[in-house]
C-alpha cells in the first residue's frame, strides 16, 4: 500500500532554489548523496517536498539576515544609483 502522506516537489521549483549551488554542497546541506541529488535533477527520482522547502527557507533566512543587518537597503541604494 502506498503512503499517501508523501509529497513531491515541483522539479522547476527545486531547480530555482538550488541554482548556482554545486551538487556536493547540496548533498551536504540536504544530507543526501551526490548521486541522489543528481537523480533528482535529472528526473530519475521524484524530489521530496521537504528538500525544496528547506532550500527555500535557507534563502528566506539569508534575506532576513541581510535586512536585519541593513545590507539589503545598501544594495538597493547602490542599484538605484547605478540605474540613474
Amino acid at each position: 500500500m502506498k503512503n499517501k502522506m508523501k509529497r513531491w516537489a515541483n522539479p522547476a521549483e527545486f531547480e530555482a532554489y538550488s541554482r548556482g549551488i554545486p551538487v556536493k554542497t547540496l548533498a551536504k546541506v540536504l544530507q543526501r548523496t551526490p548521486r541522489t541529488i543528481n537523480d533528482w535533477q535529472t528526473g530519475a527520482r521524484p524530489i521530496p517536498a521537504w528538500a525544496a522547502e528547506l532550500l527555500r527557507l535557507r534563502i528566506v533566512e539569508q534575506q532576513m539576515q541581510l535586512r536585519q543587518l541593513g545590507i539589503a537597503q545598501l544594495e538597493a541604494r547602490q542599484q538605484r544609483r547605478k540605474g540613474s
